[in-house]
């Protein structure tokens, strides 16, 4: 199950030292100079890391084997990136007390920040032995040691399928008005239209696979691929249905605290079984590691979305997509994110194709006791389009939000279920545009690493 804690995989950094606890229970005894520790300590602890690896070597000096001395000065020395010394300082823990899991999580940690995996890796699996490791550290050591096997991997492939359920209760948006005024060139004046469209409801049945392959070349370049296929089944609404094929490369390059993505997207979509819509997309994207809890996207999505039989809806498109995600210790990861864009009409045939947009979200993901994933969002979209609607007399405005949740549980490692609804509001200045709609889902997802 990818809970929570599997997602401090996404920030590659975290700091083991604030979950650990120290397991001998040995009383450790500091000969004299206790103004200076403490005056040591209270620097260490607001991150005057200089100033307290200067004063606990210096105690150092005086008592070479003192455990909370040793300590502190390997963690002032790893803040410091200065990997050597603290590994000297944790080895000295280790000889004197070699069941201190605390110091063992720390040499493991800074291994790994030395790109030394495989020394990282035995580390980690010797604090995984300790029968009384606290769960929520052991469920960290553990998504660290399947990190540092997949890292160690040139070449592997998961595939990843979705079976389910879900129930649309107005699959043809139809404005819940019963009619509208609209202007009628023919008598230059207003007139009244009856929306005689009924709101209808069924159930969709919906099958996702997809296949991942992820290539490394080297420790700073890698190759990300994958190949979606996508069906939605409308009961007795054949025309609906829904096939799709996506493609997608992202030659990936990978440095210390960020990384860039220069993805490249392929989509084909059919539309009641016949061809409907062809896109692509050029998405570069850089991602930065802003503190052990905090991570940082930003990307800039063009693309052309091409449609089969209706030529004159095609657009350009331009995106600038912001997103923050934020680990906090009580309330599980938000994420909270901007994305501002415009699609730019291709032929000058139609007053609703050309507008700008943007479009403002937060989700979360809260976990609740060892089974179950909560996940919550909030989104708020809006669209002003450039041309003069004829029928309205006026610009139209949309402005369309969505509440969604869902709760997630495991069966097995690789099994998953997922239960859900969604509500849909969209708001217009002109009424046609206007509707509101629930979705209630039901799936089963199977995530399988082949290689």
């Amino acid at each position: 199950m990818k809970k929570i804690v599997v997602l401090f995989n996404i920030f590659l950094l975290f700091s083991l030292s604030l979950n650990a606890s120290t397991d001998d229970g040995n009383k450790v005894y500091i000969s004299g100079s206790k103004g200076l520790y403490n005056d040591a300590l209270k620097n260490f602890r607001s991150k005057n890391y200089e100033k307290s690896y200067t004063q606990f070597n210096a105690l150092f000096l005086t008592n070479m084997e003192d455990v909370l001395i040793n300590f502190y000065l390997g963690r002032s020395a790893y803040e410091l990136e200065k990997y050597e010394f603290a590994l000297s300082a944790y080895d000295r823990i280790l000889i004197a007390e070699p069941n201190n899991t605390r110091a063992r999580l720390e040499m493991a940690q800074t291994y790994f920040k030395m790109k030394l995996y495989v020394q990282s890796l035995s580390e980690f699996n010797e604090v995984l032995k300790n029968k009384k490791l606290p769960l929520k550290v052991k469920k960290i050591v553990n998504a660290k040691v399947e990190y540092i096997k997949s890292i160690q991997k040139k070449s592997f492939i998961k595939a990843t399928a979705i079976a389910g359920i879900l129930y649309d209760s107005n699959i043809n948006s139809t404005p819940a008005t019963g009619s509208f005024n609209i202007y009628n060139p023919t008598v230059d004046s207003t007139v009244l239209v009856t929306n005689n469209d009924k709101e209808e409801s069924t159930s969709i049945y919906q099958v996702v696979g997809q296949l991942n392959h992820t290539y490394k070349y080297s420790d700073n370049f890698i190759l990300n691929s994958s190949v979606t296929a996508l069906l939605m089944k409308y009961n007795d609404h054949k025309e609906k249905d829904i096939h799709a094929l996506s493609l997608s490369t992202a030659p990936t390059y990978l440095f210390k605290n960020y990384k860039i993505a220069l993805s490249v997207l392929f989509d084909k979509v059919n539309l009641g079984h016949e061809s409907y819509q062809n896109n692509i997309y050029f998405n570069p994207t850089y991602t930065r590691v802003l503190n052990d809890k905090t991570l940082y996207s930003s990307g800039l999505k063009l693309g052309r979305v091409t449609f089969v039989k209706e030529k004159d809806r095609d657009v350009n498109l331009l995106e600038w997509q912001n997103s923050l995600k934020y680990l906090t210790n009580k309330f599980g990861l938000f994420t909270i994110g901007l994305n501002l864009g415009k699609e730019y009409e291709l032929r000058e045939q139609r007053t609703d194709v050309e507008h700008g947009y943007f479009n403002s979200y937060i989700n979360n993901s809260y976990e609740i006791g060892e089974d179950y994933l909560l996940q919550t969002a909030i989104s708020h979209k809006q669209l002003n389009y450039d041309d003069t609607d004829i029928n309205f007399q006026s610009k139209r405005k949309d402005k369309k939000s969505d509440f969604s949740i869902s709760l997630i549980k495991p069966i097995n490692k690789q099994v998953i279920t997922n239960i859900g609804a969604n509500y849909t509001k969209k708001d217009s200045n002109h009424v046609a545009s206007e509707y509101d709609k629930y979705t209630i889902k039901a799936n089963l997802i199977w995530d399988i690493n082949l290689k």
